[in-house]
């Protein structure tokens, strides 16, 4: 059975950076976001304006984060983890009361075979969270 006050988004590749506008325009509307190799290259600065002006909601949201990507994707043209590497810093450097932040670099992963990891891994994260 659904509960509506639990509900998660996950994103993939461009689904990512879709689930990352999500939670920094509107945080209320999951209570958990999973962003596998978010493509943001092209938009990471955008997404730290959307963050900074929403702020104050998204730390009262007190949602969960997964965020990951495959630690042979600067090998591919599809993420830039570097772009990646930038939100997570943003993120930890706000604090442990901002958002539940769980970070995973896949080891030996590309950008097309880490999906699965990451929805198991994330829902993990986000489980675990609920049931405290």
């Amino acid at each position: 059975r659904m509960d509506p006050n639990n509900f998660t988004l996950s994103g993939h590749s461009l689904g990512g950076l879709f689930t990352l506008y999500t939670l920094f325009s509107e945080p209320y509307l999951f209570s958990n976001y999973i962003a596998n190799s978010p493509y943001i290259s092209n938009d990471l600065e955008k997404l730290l304006l959307l963050e900074e002006e929403n702020h104050s909601k998204i730390e009262d949201a007190n949602c969960n984060l997964f965020i990951s990507y495959g630690s042979n994707e600067d090998k591919e043209k599809y993420i830039v983890p570097k772009t990646i590497n930038n939100i997570v810093n943003l993120l930890r450097q706000r604090g442990p009361d901002y958002i539940n932040l769980k970070f995973r670099i896949f080891e030996e992963g590309v950008h097309f075979s880490t999906p699965a990891e990451a929805m198991t891994y994330g829902l993990l994260h986000a489980f675990k969270q609920n049931s405290e």
